[in-house]
């Protein structure tokens, strides 16, 4: 299944027990800005991986992508929550989330 990706935010998935998600967020952590998962769906989902991959070349201010596997692990509905921001900031600037239903 391909990944999740900013323009699904609110989107609601369905997925069988064992199956995986993907979400793929554009991060730029050379400005400060990361994505904080604040909901990993658990106990429905459990995550398997959290990555950061930078872009293709060694250049300041570039960005990369951020990626999240998790696995349905039971049946249930559970909600993914992440937000986009610097650490050292109240509010943060995005948020994305998505609703994971399992269901054999």
């Amino acid at each position: 299944m391909p990944p999740v990706t900013k323009s699904q935010n609110g989107l609601e998935i369905e997925r069988k027990p064992g199956d995986s998600v993907e979400i793929e967020l554009p991060e730029n952590r050379t400005t400060g800005f990361r994505w904080t998962l604040l909901s990993s769906g658990g106990p429905v989902l459990e995550l398997l991986d959290d990555s950061i991959e930078a872009s293709g070349d060694d250049v300041r201010g570039r960005g990369g992508v951020r990626r999240w596997r998790f696995r349905a692990a039971t049946e249930g509905i559970s909600r993914i929550e992440i937000e986009y921001g610097r650490p050292w900031e109240k509010q943060a600037v995005d948020k994305f989330w998505i609703t994971v239903r399992v269901t054999n």
